[in-house]
């Protein structure tokens, strides 16, 4: 409790600037969690910056295995979500719009971890992340791409044009799903 009081004011401040609450761990549970966090220990392994103290490092590991349980239990869920979104919004068209700007961030972190489960170290481009992805994989990442240029202001969607988009990103996250629950070893091969 000492240490969770101390650093409460940080974790405070890091989130009012728009930051997701920081996750903490005692030693032991970092160092015991990368077979059930993989996805974030790829991300954390690929791009930390040790703001003060160590990272142990030693003997974390992310297997592919569990990588790829973690990743289709996250595109499961995501399809769930996107779906109760559609659901909630029904046919609100700036509701619709922003169902699937709040989504993509996650959708591209589900992108950037299939690359390491087709064994490819993701580039640190959101564009480039699809387009590796496409290559790979034959889905047809556009929706999602749309979506990225709308959030980053290159090609904003008009309500309507969003509206339209969403059955689009949907049908790509179900093939996301289906293309994960059906990944194996020789497919990863295939892609090579």
């Amino acid at each position: 409790m000492e240490h969770l009081r101390k650093e409460s004011p940080v974790s405070r401040a890091w989130r009012e600037a728009g930051n997701p609450p920081p996750l903490t761990l005692s030693r032991s549970e970092w160092m015991g969690s990368a077979d059930i966090f993989p996805i974030e220990y790829a991300d954390i392994l690929a791009f930390h910056k040790v703001v003060k103290g160590t990272l142990p490092l030693e003997g974390i590991r992310v297997h592919a295995p569990e990588l790829r349980l973690q990743l289709e239990h996250e595109s499961m869920s995501n399809l769930l979500r996107l779906r109760h979104a559609v659901l909630d919004a029904g046919s609100d068209q700036k509701a619709l719009t922003t169902l699937l700007e709040r989504s993509v961030s996650t959708m591209l972190v589900l992108l950037r971890a299939s690359l390491r489960l087709l064994g490819e170290e993701p580039p640190a481009d959101s564009q480039a992340v699809c387009a590796r992805f496409t290559s790979r994989s034959t889905l047809n990442v556009s929706p999602v791409l749309r979506v990225l240029h709308h959030v980053r202001g290159t090609t904003l969607l008009s309500p309507r044009d969003g509206a339209d988009l969403v059955e689009p990103y949907l049908s790509f996250a179900n093939e996301l799903v289906r293309y994960l629950d059906t990944f194996t070893e020789a497919k990863r091969e295939d892609a090579e």
